[in-house]
């Protein structure tokens, strides 16, 4: 193997591990954060409902509840909201499947996301009434996710062609000393003296 060819190898490996790198660190870093953002998320918005259904639910109002949870879950943020008295049983639930539009599952599978979730007691006074669940959809979080790996990739293949480009050009000046010598070399063992 060639000087030239060792040295652009080394290259190649070099640029495949700050990819590598890159990646993983940048996605952990995001997943981690979209967590904890989807978390808060979650247990802010159960709080508020659990203070917002204190009133129909300390009335028995079944459809005023299930209205405002309705309201709250037709946006689409939550994969999962659960209203539950105060033996447990479940009096209103609403749950979405686990999909995010334009992302592959192989990436979901990949990179898997916890549900973070979120819960509030539903209190009248110093009485409870009951209990809300809200379970954030990491949906939305799969696809910044998937926005944020296809440019990284992106960005890799235009760095990688710049590098490659500018290393072809570079090595060809480094070594072309080199190359001049092994051809005056081969000259000689043909017993030729182009250059005195």
């Amino acid at each position: 193997m060639t000087l030239h060819r060792r040295l652009m190898l080394a290259v190649t490996i070099l640029i495949l591990f700050l990819l590598v790198t890159n990646l993983v660190i940048t996605l952990h870093n995001a997943r981690l954060n979209i967590y904890e953002q989807l978390k808060v998320h979650a247990q802010d918005t159960a709080t508020s409902l659990g203070f917002t259904l204190s009133q129909s639910v300390e009335d028995k109002d079944d459809v005023q509840t299930s209205l405002m949870i309705d309201a709250l879950f037709d946006r689409g943020y939550y994969r999962q909201i659960i209203f539950r008295d105060l033996e447990g049983k479940e009096q209103v639930k609403r749950q979405l499947s686990l999909q995010a539009a334009a992302v592959p599952q192989w990436f979901m599978n990949w990179l898997p996301l916890p549900e973070p979730s979120g819960t509030a007691l539903v209190v009248s006074g110093w009485y409870q009434l009951g209990e809300i669940e809200v379970v954030s959809h990491p949906g939305f979080a799969y696809r910044d996710l998937w926005r944020a790996f296809k440019e990284q990739v992106w960005l890799f293949l235009v760095t990688a062609v710049m590098c490659y480009g500018l290393v072809g050009m570079g090595l060809r000046y480094v070594l072309k000393p080199i190359r001049e010598v092994e051809e005056q070399a081969e000259a000689i063992c043909r017993r030729e003296f182009p250059v005195q």
